[in-house]
């Protein structure tokens, strides 16, 4: 079991729950009350597009915040922040995540896809199913 630092916080979150998929409004949802909750420096997500009424229109706001493009805003962020990648973590359940997970020197494997739990198993990355 994982005791947290003085300066950490531990969130558990049911995916299945709290998550959806692609342009699904609770995804939106519940990173806006972590961006309440958390008050982080910054997050790396697609965003939704609202309209005026403040519902959802089901269309994406901005680029798609996947695969490369998840690698490449973790490394300027990292950048600019004087962020050591090689002592970092990243966690992920999908196959799309191969090239954010490669960014850091601890990747963490939960859950994972067939594609994602073989090239966890070749690289020797920790892998949870739980």
């Amino acid at each position: 079991e994982y005791h947290p630092g003085k300066h950490e916080k531990i969130i558990e979150i049911d995916p299945g729950m709290a998550f959806g998929t692609g342009t699904h409004p609770t995804t939106s949802q519940c990173i806006v009350l972590l961006e309440k909750y958390l008050k982080p420096d910054k997050i790396f997500c697609t965003h939704l597009e609202f309209g005026q009424n403040g519902e959802s229109t089901g269309r994406v706001s901005g680029t798609i915040c996947a695969q490369e493009e998840k690698q490449f805003r973790v490394r300027g962020f990292a950048g600019k922040m004087d962020i050591d990648l090689d002592h970092s973590f990243a966690y992920s359940d999908h196959h799309a995540d191969i090239p954010l997970l490669e960014s850091v020197g601890h990747p963490v494997v939960i859950n994972p896809t067939k594609q994602l739990a073989a090239c966890a198993r070749e690289r020797g990355w920790p892998l949870y199913r739980f």
